[in-house]
């Protein structure tokens, strides 16, 4: 990429891509299997959880906040404690302003 004096790459280069996919296709909650063998914590899980939620809520309805008519089945207890299970699950994901520039951080 060529640098410019007037440093405006950094704008142009946009977000990292491809750290969400252990997310989106869910290798926390599988221990990474053999694509993605590395250890993931029960704070992995937890952010897995809020991605996928997210995720799935927006490929039903459009929004990454409603639900929809299913409710999502809770995860077995062994992901995590119940607080980290369900810290997510009261945040909403608000339209990104380009005026503000904020956006949700799912972190750990």
């Amino acid at each position: 990429m060529l640098i410019d004096d007037s440093n405006i790459w950094v704008e142009r280069l946009g977000s990292v891509r491809g750290e969400d996919l252990p997310y989106i296709f869910g290798l926390p909650l599988v221990q990474g299997g053999s694509v993605f063998p590395q250890n993931f914590s029960r704070q992995d899980t937890g952010v897995n959880e809020a991605v996928l939620n997210f995720v799935t809520n927006f490929c039903k309805t459009g929004d990454p906040n409603e639900a929809g008519q299913q409710q999502a089945q809770p995860l077995p207890p062994d992901y995590g404690t119940a607080k980290e299970r369900t810290r997510f699950r009261l945040i909403t994901w608000e339209t990104y302003e380009t005026t503000t520039q904020q956006y949700l951080s799912i972190c750990k």
